[in-house]
């Protein structure tokens, strides 16, 4: 019987997507189920995540993917920098 994972290592990774993508995707949905306030709140958030924590976070996983140390950008990431500042 095969293992789930036994074929894992020769498939091909996903292409890392760029943040500013990944954060047009993410906005496109929530405009779907807030209104128009909660939606521009969102945005600027979003817009601050892109420039500082998310930044750091891309940089990180995309050097972990070119480095070898992580193959596929959906697995799960280690705690290693807060989401959200807290100040």
């Amino acid at each position: 019987m095969m293992k789930t994972f036994e074929y894992d290592d020769k498939l091909p990774s996903l292409a890392l997507p760029t943040l500013e993508h990944t954060l047009e995707r993410y906005l496109d949905s929530v405009r779907a189920v807030v209104n128009d306030d909660e939606y521009v709140k969102t945005k600027k958030i979003v817009e601050q995540f892109a420039k500082g924590t998310g930044r750091e976070l891309h940089e990180q996983l995309k050097t972990n993917i070119e480095k070898g140390q992580q193959r596929n950008w959906v697995r799960h990431q280690p705690n290693t920098v807060p989401f959200f500042d807290r100040s």
